[in-house]
């Protein structure tokens, strides 16, 4: 079942957030690393061998861009108290 997506009161006013203005900054980063790559491969080739082994290459720019837009969005959406939070029971046979 999908849900409404509520936003927080005063979401007009979220550029105030200082989560909010931290990743739009990380994007904007991430966004100059997509369009001029040479200065991500440089930072890609200077992290140990172990480091780059984990994510593949052609996903690094995508995935970093993805987290800052997401914790921008997610600031600003409503979330219900952690006490008002159900987990669903299994079905008792």
């Amino acid at each position: 079942m999908i849900k409404k997506v509520e936003l927080i009161e005063d979401w007009r006013q979220s550029w105030r957030l200082w989560s909010v203005r931290l990743s739009v900054v990380g994007a904007a980063v991430m966004g100059v690393f997509t369009a001029w790559p040479d200065y991500a491969l440089y930072l890609w080739g200077a992290m140990p061998e172990e480091v780059r082994a984990l994510i593949p290459q052609r996903f690094v720019s995508a995935i970093a861009l993805f987290v800052f837009v997401m914790s921008t969005a997610s600031r600003i959406i409503k979330q219900r108290p952690k006490n008002e939070r159900t987990e669903k029971e299994p079905d008792a046979e």
